[in-house]
């Protein structure tokens, strides 16, 4: 399969469009399934970062500890307080979860959920009955590993935000082997599961339809715990305006890959932050959109 390396001119061709016209409503909902008592800035970070990628409504579905500390930092998002058990989402929550879920045309789970069996139950049910895209980050990849199958039996479109050590977790491969073929691995893993995989690293690789994208700009500023939350929250903001998985997966990585550079040239790499990533995601897309 042959590597397309992902501009400007494709990155922008692949952003959903937007009406001057539009209401909150047109430009799309996301339900941000994230945060626990331990991690709420995880929440913080990729609800921030779907607010800014242009969706209209972001709504986090998360424990009261972690939507109490959201709240503090991000005046626009709304809440769905979930009922909680040792610091993480309880599975009795599900009901509530996938009750609401039908109104949302795009999901995100897993930043800083924490590991938890209720996590697992939770992802599952989701995978199986939710029927719009899905987008599956951090202690969410944790808890499909050993239960890829059910990626199969998918009601909906599902992406995958994996960086090496995850994916040789989710394969049952070597991360080594990954590292050799990072493009080859992404492929196969979203072919054999009918995903979109994006597989992080100095150079991002994502696959799926058929297809394969790179993005070659490397920037050790984003090295920093946080960076994947930010990227999940873009991507996820992107597809819930109707991008399709494909374009939003490899649009949301060329622009925050953009918005890292802008923080980088602004603040230097080694002081960055995830959170200055975020800010710079406005400047990133009007730049794509010139």
């Amino acid at each position: 399969m042959d590597t397309i390396f992902l501009d400007r001119g494709a990155a922008a061709a692949m952003l959903p469009a937007r009406s001057s016209e539009g209401a909150k409503w047109d430009f799309g909902r996301l339900l941000a399934i994230c945060g626990s008592e331990s991690m709420p800035g995880a929440a913080v970070l990729a609800c921030s970062a779907a607010a800014r990628s242009g969706a209209g409504l972001v709504r986090l579905a998360a424990v009261p500890q972690a939507a109490g500390v959201v709240a503090a930092h991000l005046a626009e998002c709304t809440y769905l307080p979930l009922l909680c058990e040792d610091g993480h989402i309880s599975a009795r929550s599900l009901p509530v979860l996938l009750g609401e879920a039908e109104s949302y045309p795009a999901l995100l789970f897993g930043p800083g959920l924490g590991r938890s069996e209720d996590t697992g139950e939770l992802l599952r049910a989701l995978i199986t009955q939710y029927r719009g895209t899905l987008i599956i980050d951090a202690d969410g990849l944790n808890a499909l590993c050993g239960c890829t199958d059910a990626l199969t039996r998918a009601a909906g479109e599902i992406i995958l935000t994996p960086h090496v050590f995850e994916m040789a977790r989710l394969s049952g491969r070597d991360a080594e082997d990954i590292r050799r073929d990072p493009g080859g691995s992404a492929a196969v893993f979203a072919e054999t599961h009918g995903v979109t995989a994006v597989l992080k690293g100095s150079v991002t690789h994502i696959a799926g339809g058929g297809a394969l994208y790179a993005n070659d700009r490397p920037n050790s500023g984003l090295a920093k715990g946080g960076s994947g939350d930010v990227l999940a929250g873009l991507i996820a903001g992107l597809a819930a305006q109707g991008a399709e998985p494909l374009h939003a997966a490899a649009a949301g990585v060329f622009v925050h890959s953009l918005a890292g550079a802008l923080a980088a040239e602004s603040l230097g790499r080694r002081g960055m932050l995830p959170s200055d990533t975020a800010a710079m995601i406005p400047h990133a897309l009007r730049e794509l959109e010139k």
